[in-house]
């Protein structure tokens, strides 16, 4: 039997509670006693924490991630080694607790794919998440649907536990990542890890995303092994909607050279990320090198990547996080316009918005019935958001399972709840979205409700139906729900219910 972890780490830091764990390491859910808030604890096993490699590899994860800050990355806050009672030092890395669902599973769920829009928008903030890594210099060396978090405010690219600075010799025997995305150079062992690794696992990604499968037919490990170096890969099919250019930037990630690929960066500005999901500035060239990979000019043209983005800005305009949100409005314009390459332009309706504050409203109703539950969702904002680029957020009064009536789209974690619609918010026009369940447990209310970030004025409304007495009670949501407020909504008749905001 395992000895149990020390209840604080460093004096600080309190594992409150086992989230998982892996071949190396067990990850807790902790809270750090100094500064307040909730952290994630990577903990390394005790099997591991007296071998020298594996100590040095999570010491190099720690010291990778260090250096990086962006708004796709998971942050790391600290490291540190623990004495035990029983005497084996525990080595450990504190770093930010994401919550959400992994790509992979997100996958499975959806095994016909994610749809273009969504593939668009998650590509292009793992695109700028990786391309902030390799102008530090690092490789992640094991890009795959399983380390790529999606959260209520985008996606999270995860684990730098076994990433090498661009330049290294793959030499060693052991091969390491995850063999269905593993670039053709890594699986022969010729040249060197560099950033065009990720490139082609991100492909694939981007691929599997579109299409729900992989450009190889199913095998063994070694079969698939080999299809990365031997095979070329099914042409991309039909995805309506997606423009060709994105199609054949695809296939560019994909090539068996990796000169011929592009990079992360050139990706994420082809598919239209917001200025906020791309680096900052590249490391001093004396400082971090790191190869730069030449693209072809038969797979981006000019032209083509102009169409490109003229396409990402009309119509996936990516929601930044709620950390970047004031850069990139400051970048972008409120009126929704991307800034590519350090240049763009707004038209006089979008300098009249900017000059507004912005604003959204939430009406949210709901009907109960002994073992249903049903709510309908009415989103208003006074600017505009071109459709299913936003995302509205909120944490539910329960944490049973909901779904939203198609074409809208929900993500649920527990009781935090994000919810997007195909249809665009314009200034006047509301959004309609309709949620359904089971009831299993007493409904709450619900409360914290923001759009892309923003924190919105809510009100929510809420009809039991119950055969021999039928009430009705309102509140608005962000009442403190202490019992002592005023008459916020008496239902008359039977299942009728008003409610003030």
């Amino acid at each position: 039997m395992a000895p149990t972890p020390p209840p604080v780490l460093g004096r600080r830091y309190r594992l409150v509670e086992r989230l998982g764990a892996g071949g190396m390491a067990v990850v807790w859910r902790g809270y750090d006693e100094v500064l307040h808030r909730p952290v994630a604890v990577k903990l390394l096993s005790p099997s591991l924490a007296a071998q020298p490699d594996a100590l040095a590899l999570l010491r190099a994860e720690a010291l990778a991630a260090a250096k990086l800050s962006h708004p796709h990355l998971t942050a790391v806050y600290d490291y540190g080694e623990e004495t035990a009672p029983d005497g084996p030092v525990r080595p450990y890395l504190v770093m930010e607790l994401v919550e959400g669902v992994t790509l992979s599973q997100a996958l499975h769920a959806a095994p016909q794919g994610l749809g273009r829009d969504r593939t668009v928008e998650i590509t292009a903030q793992a695109a700028g998440a990786l391309s902030a890594a390799h102008a530090r210099g690092i490789v992640h060396r094991d890009v795959s649907p399983s380390n790529i978090m999606l959260t209520a405010d985008g996606v999270k690219v995860l684990d730098f536990g076994i990433c090498v600075l661009s330049g290294t010799a793959d030499d060693s025997d052991e091969l390491v990542g995850t063999v269905d995305y593993m670039a053709p150079e890594r699986v022969a062992g010729t040249g060197e890890v560099t950033a065009a690794c990720d490139v082609y696992a991100l492909g694939l990604i981007f691929y599997r995303c579109l299409t729900g499968m992989l450009p190889w037919p199913p095998g063994t490990p070694t079969q698939r092994l080999r299809d990365h170096i031997r095979q070329p890969p099914r042409e991309l099919p039909t995805v309506d909607g997606l423009p060709p250019d994105l199609a054949a930037l695809c296939m560019a990630c994909l090539a068996k050279d990796p000169a011929r690929r592009p990079t992360a960066a050139q990706v994420a500005v082809q598919l239209g990320p917001h200025p906020a999901d791309l680096p900052a500035a590249a490391p001093d060239a004396d400082q971090e090198p790191t190869r730069v990979l030449a693209m072809s000019a038969a797979s981006l043209d000019t032209a083509r990547l102009a169409e490109s983005r003229r396409f990402a800005r009309d119509r996936i305009r990516l929601r930044p996080t709620p950390v970047a949100a004031t850069a990139a409005l400051l970048a972008a314009g409120l009126a929704g316009v991307a800034v590519v390459g350090g240049t763009g332009a707004t038209d006089h309706e979008g300098r009249a918005e900017a000059a507004e504050p912005q604003r959204c409203d939430v009406v949210y109703d709901e009907r109960l019935s002994a073992t249903a539950y049903d709510a309908t969702v009415t989103i208003r904002a006074n600017t505009r958001r071109p459709a299913a680029s936003w995302r509205l957020t909120f944490t539910s009064g329960h944490d049973d399972p909901m779904r939203a009536q198609v074409p809208a789209r929900l993500l649920q974690q527990g009781r935090r709840v994000s919810v997007t619609a195909p249809d665009g918010l314009e200034p006047g026009r509301a959004v309609v979205v309709h949620l359904t369940g089971g009831r299993a447990r007493p409904v709450g209310r619900p409360e914290q409700f923001s759009l892309d970030g923003l924190t919105c004025q809510s009100t929510s409304s809420m009809v039991e139906e119950v055969a021999a007495s039928p009430r009705a009670t309102a509140v608005p949501a962000d009442d403190p729900g202490d019992g002592s407020s005023d008459d916020g909504g008496k239902g008359k008749g039977k299942g009728k219910g008003k409610g003030r905001g």
